[in-house]
């Protein structure tokens, strides 16, 4: 006689399961390893990059802070010179002045006459 089971086998079935969900757990498992080494490689390119760009900056800003230097020092040479030019402005302005009055005092004044002293103040003689 031939004997058929009809019971499930609850072991099998549990079995089943258990290697389904074993086999669910590693594929997650496995894909949540290769997220993580992705978004590891790709914050860790976007790193490398912002600090590419950051040295880049730093050598930028020493290259124009040695202009910004020169251009500092070009000013003050400058304002130096302005400041030397104006001066002599001022002693030709200064210059100019006595020499023509003592032309005029030379031809006002007759040739056997002899000055003591001549005091100039503000723009008044005293001879």
């Amino acid at each position: 006689m031939i004997k058929i089971n009809l019971i499930f086998d609850r072991k099998a079935i549990e079995r089943g399961r258990v290697k389904q969900q074993l086999s669910l757990a590693v594929a997650l498992m496995i894909v949540t390893v290769g997220l993580s080494g992705y978004l590891f490689y790709s914050q860790n390119s976007k790193i490398k990059s912002v600090n590419n760009n950051i040295n880049n900056s730093k050598t930028k800003l020493a290259s124009l802070n040695a202009v910004i230097n020169k251009i500092n020092d070009k000013e003050k040479k400058k304002k130096r010179l302005e400041d030397i030019i104006k001066a002599i402005g001022e002693l030709k302005k200064m210059q100019a002045g006595p020499a023509r009055i003592f032309d005029e005092i030379n031809f006002l004044i007759p040739s056997d006459i002899w000055l003591t002293s001549v005091v100039e103040s503000g723009g008044n003689i005293k001879i």
